[in-house]
């Protein structure tokens, strides 16, 4: 469960990769600008999405990314 008094993770592990999370105010913003967007399918949405997050592309399937948890 998310609180506003907790630290935010930083960084994610993915398939024995750490990345580090852009958490920027205005990326944040544009991420769930993103998620509202009504022209792009979810595919679409959790790519570019991880990329804005990541600053990375993953070499995963688009399944994979999906069910990816830190």
């Amino acid at each position: 469960m998310f609180t506003i008094y907790e630290k935010l993770e930083t960084s994610v592990e993915i398939e024995g990769t750490t990345y580090e999370i852009n958490l920027a105010f205005n990326n944040i913003i544009k991420l769930l600008n993103l998620i509202k967007n009504p022209h792009l399918c979810d595919g679409q949405k959790i790519y570019i999405g991880i990329h804005m997050l990541l600053n990375t592309e993953l070499d995963l399937e688009i399944e994979q990314q999906l069910h990816t948890r830190g």
